[in-house]
Order: structure tokens, then C-alpha cells, then sequence
């Protein structure tokens, strides 16, 4: 980063860059390069596409944020603070963090927990994703030093505003100064070493937004997830194309057959495909895992007694998978009092409710059900789970009890 930043790139003159490097039809040698490539600002050959009619070889392009911020930015960092030296280093505090993550109760829209830090090379896309926007700041509070973590919401919070269903032209805004903040300062903690292509790219990720949508929208996590599917149909070594083409070909015939069945049958055939899960299924439920001894605490046995249940004969399991027609759902919630830990850049405004992270200072008792066992005062970084409650501000909102032990 400098103070003189460089004019954006433009269609024509990537044209004019490639035009150098083949004068008369012709590529030029490496010899005939001159030394640095200054001429051709890192131009390196002419893509298929410039002929395409209409395309822009600058604005034409989208950024995928699976490999820019999860497999990238998220993945460089977490090595650079277990493994190089530094006054960032938390590498003696494995266990400690290892500690944190088995103690973290997420919701549902966590399709993958992380695992502990012996696995960090193997971490999907998923697991860092969520590391990203979600788990990053309540493990490491106290551990990686507050300077650092300060600097990692600022992106979590760019990364949530261009994440959103519904982007603005003030989110656009404000995540585009955010960004730019996050890789100057970088560049302060970290070192020049720390300036790839990856942190360069952030600085042109609102912009990217501004022009594509939102995030999710130019995400490859669809095709990720297809290629898993391809896995799947895969049964043996032996004709692996055959294998594709018959299990496609199926798929697109049911689509076509469908509407001329009757429902018995149409429901059958959308059993077939399903992968079984074991389990108990009950009431519509299915129970995954090992069933334990029920050790309910004293908001958990009000509830049972007004359901009528018998607490001694329940059984707790790790997961379950519920019916989507099942309408009774209950939820154990508290009031509590929060507060913003996000610190902005000068200059730099945000509504309360677009906050991706609060802190939890005070929980009050409940008149309703008896005393609240949970100390007064207790502070719980909670987050980014908690905005789907947090937009209940008018109630005094309220959130799920247990998200993290």
C-alpha cells in the first residue's frame, strides 16, 4: 500500500498491453522482453477471451470468495499465528484453543464444526469460513493479542456487510473502506511480506460486490458441492465416464418423468437417491449418536414439568435431524444486555443492527421460571449467529441459552 494509488486498469489498455507482445502476429522472445516486464504491467499473454464480442477483460471477471477470503486470507493467517514468529504467535496456547472450539454450541447454518488445531492443514472451506466471520474472535479473546484481533473484526465486519441477502449502496460503502483499512494496517503488523495477491485483491472486493451482488451470489461452493455429488456416483475405477453420464442422465429423466406419475410413485422415486442415515427416528425425529443421561439444568426442568415430561426417563442425544413439518419447536432463551466491540476506523459509521458481533454483559434473571442459575455479569463473546436475534432490538432481544458453554 501507498499513498500514490495506481489508476484502475482499463479494457483498452490490456489491449494495447497484448498488442505489444505480439507485433506483427508474432510473440515476442524472452530475450526481447525487457528486463522486469515493466512495459507490459504483468501482462503475460493474450487470454481466448479478449475476442469474445462484448466481454470485458477487467470488469468481466469475478472474485470467488471461497479461495480469496476462506482458503486464502483466513488460512494464511491462522498458519502465520501458530507458526512464525512473532509477538502474534499462539502457538503455546493450543490446548487452550483446542478447549474453546470443543466447547462451542453452533447453530444450525454451521455445516462444519472446526476441528482441532493438529488438523488447520486439512480444514475445509466450510470450517475456515466459519472461522472467519464466527469463531475467531470468541476463541482467541485473551489468547492473540487485542491489537490483532481488533484489526480481524474489522474484515469479519466488511466480509458480513458484503454477505448479506440484501446488499446497499452504504454497505458497499462503508466494507470498502473497512477492507482498505484491514490491509494498510496489515501491512503495519505483518510486514510487507504479508502484502500478496490475495490482500490485494480485498481492496477491490466492494467494487467486485458493487458490480455482481452480494458474495454468495459468485460463490463456488455450488460447483465444490457438485463435485462432491460426482464422487458419490463414482462405484468403481472401471468406466468412471460411463458412470457419470448413466447417474446425470438418470437425474435429468426423473426431472422429465416427474410430472406424469402418480405421487406414491413420485415420492419412491425421490427416496432412492437419498443417502441413509442411521439413527432412532422418533415423532418425525431423527436421533444421530449415542444416546447419555439427561442432566437437565433448572430452566430446562421448568419447561419439562410444564410439558408433562419425565425427566428421568429422557435420554440426551449429540444431534437430531427434525421433521420440517413438525411445527413445535422450543427454544430455552434469557434477556440480556449487549454492547458493540467493534472499533471503527475514523470517519467510519455503522447502524447498530448491521453490527456482525456484539458482547453479552449482563444476563437478567427470569421472574417466570424461577431463579436464573447463570452468574450476573457473565460475559460471552457471542457470534454471528446472534444477529438473526439481534434484529429483535425493539423486545430487548434475547438469545439462545448454551451457544457456548
Amino acid at each position: 500500500m501507498s499513498d500514490n494509488y495506481p489508476p484502475k486498469r482499463t479494457h483498452d489498455e490490456i489491449l494495447q498491453l497484448v498488442n505489444r507482445l505480439f507485433p506483427d502476429d508474432e510473440e515476442l522472445s524472452d530475450d526481447e522482453r525487457p528486463e522486469g516486464d515493466e512495459e507490459y504491467l504483468g501482462v503475460q499473454d493474450a487470454s481466448p477471451l479478449i475476442n469474445v464480442p462484448f466481454f470485458d477483460m477487467v470488469s468481466g471477471f469475478f472474485v470467488d470468495p471461497m479461495h480469496l477470503l476462506h482458503l486464502g486470507i483466513t488460512k494464511t493467517h491462522l498458519l502465520k499465528w501458530l507458526q512464525e514468529p512473532g509477538d502474534f504467535n499462539i502457538s503455546e496456547s493450543k490446548d487452550e484453543i483446542d478447549k474453546r472450539l470443543a466447547s462451542l454450541r453452533p447453530p444450525l447454518e454451521f455445516r462444519r464444526m472446526p476441528r482441532e488445531l493438529m488438523e488447520k492443514v486439512r480444514y475445509k472451506a466450510r470450517e475456515l469460513g466459519n472461522l472467519l466471520t464466527c469463531v475467531i474472535i470468541p476463541i482467541l479473546t485473551g489468547i492473540l493479542p487485542q491489537k490483532y484481533l481488533k484489526l480481524w473484526l474489522i474484515l469479519a465486519q466488511a466480509v458480513y456487510l458484503l454477505s448479506q441477502a440484501v446488499v446497499t449502496q452504504s454497505h458497499v460503502n462503508t466494507a470498502d473502506v473497512l477492507l482498505k483499512y484491514f490491509v494498510c494496517v496489515s501491512q503495519q503488523y505483518y510486514g510487507e511480506v504479508c502484502m500478496v495477491f490475495n490482500m490485494h485483491i480485498l481492496t477491490h472486493l466492494a467494487e467486485h460486490v458493487a458490480r455482481w451482488g452480494p458474495l454468495w451470489a459468485t460463490s463456488a461452493y455450488c460447483f465444490e458441492n457438485f463435485n462432491g455429488f460426482l464422487l458419490k456416483i463414482i462405484r468403481s475405477q472401471n468406466g468412471i465416464p460411463n458412470q457419470v453420464v448413466r447417474a446425470l442422465s438418470w437425474r435429468q429423466s426423473l426431472q422429465t418423468l416427474e410430472p406424469h406419475v402418480s405421487e406414491k410413485a413420485r415420492q419412491y422415486v425421490r427416496s432412492l437417491p437419498k443417502q441413509r442415515k442411521t439413527g432412532t427416528e422418533v415423532d418425525g425425529c431423527l436421533l444421530l449418536g449415542n444416546p447419555s443421561l439427561f442432566s437437565p439444568t433448572d430452566e430446562e426442568k421448568w419447561f419439562c414439568d410444564r410439558l408433562r415430561c419425565n425427566v428421568d426417563s429422557c435420554e440426551e442425544y449429540p444431534k437430531l435431524i427434525r421433521n420440517r413439518q413438525q411445527e413445535k419447536v422450543f427454544v430455552f432463551a434469557s434477556k440480556v444486555l449487549t454492547e458493540a466491540i467493534l472499533n471503527l476506523p475514523p470517519g467510519v459509521r455503522l447502524d447498530l443492527s448491521d453490527h456482525c458481533m456484539r458482547k453479552v454483559t449482563h444476563v437478567e434473571e427470569e421472574d417466570n421460571h424461577g431463579k436464573d442459575p447463570r452468574a450476573h455479569g457473565k460475559l460471552v463473546l457471542v457470534a454471528m449467529a446472534i444477529m438473526v436475534i439481534l434484529a429483535w432490538d425493539i423486545l430487548d432481544s434475547c438469545i439462545v441459552n448454551r451457544f457456548l458453554n
